[in-house]
């Protein structure tokens, strides 16, 4: 309780993907301690939370929003190196399986990604 009263509460613009992230990113800001436990389990009611185009969508406008919000400036050249690395082989990938809706999810996540940094 004290730790979500000091840093705040998931940051609503993630909707899902990265929220968990970012928590642990501003809890380690302020000094808290971020641990990881593999013994515990977490089990959602549903698997899978969306298709696989908003999934591409979500995890591609929430890794650039996340990025702009975290990183420091070399982290984000270096984002970017590996951001653009990742657009080729994906637009390759696509384009061999004319998976022609996915290509249109992952540019409008980049787009609205880099709309909210």
């Amino acid at each position: 309780k004290e730790v979500l009263q000091t840093i705040g509460y998931f940051d609503k613009k993630f909707f899902c993907y990265f929220e968990d992230n970012d928590l642990c990113i501003r809890a380690k800001k302020y000094g808290f301690g971020v641990y990881y436990i593999p013994k515990s389990t977490i089990w959602h009611k549903i698997s899978k939370s969306s298709n696989s185009s908003i999934k591409i969508y979500y995890l591609t406008r929430n890794r650039i929003y996340f990025e702009s919000k975290n990183a420091t400036f070399l982290q984000k050249i270096s984002f970017g190196l590996f951001f653009t690395k990742d657009l080729v082989t994906f637009l390759i990938k696509s384009l061999f399986k004319l998976q022609f809706l996915e290509i249109k999810f992952f540019f409008k996540g980049i787009k609205e990604g880099l709309s909210l940094s």
